[in-house]
């Protein structure tokens, strides 16, 4: 299992790629995502909308990124995480 805070850094520093479990219907879901203000557009106007999308999501435990594919705000657990790998590194 990974440790929320070590995935938050991983995020904060590049984009990563995260493959997880979806806890709606179980299957595998790939997806490439940061925390990096350098990857995410207009960084200013973007805080806003995670704000709301975290008030909305009352869940402490999600994590929310940004979907460098879909260019959109996107979440999951931590806990449904079965691989993050970093430019430099890999974790399983």
């Amino acid at each position: 299992m990974f440790n929320r805070e070590e995935i938050k850094q991983s995020l904060q520093e590049s984009v990563c790629e995260v493959i997880f479990r979806k806890v709606s219907n179980q299957r595998f879901r790939r997806m490439y995502c940061t925390l990096d203000p350098n990857e995410i557009p207009n960084v200013e106007s973007q805080r806003l909308k995670i704000s709301e999308e975290v008030t909305l999501r009352t869940n402490p435990e999600l994590i929310v990124v940004w979907d460098v594919v879909k260019n959109d705000w996107r979440s999951f657990y931590p806990a449904t995480v079965e691989r993050l790998e970093t430019n430099q590194e890999k974790f399983e």
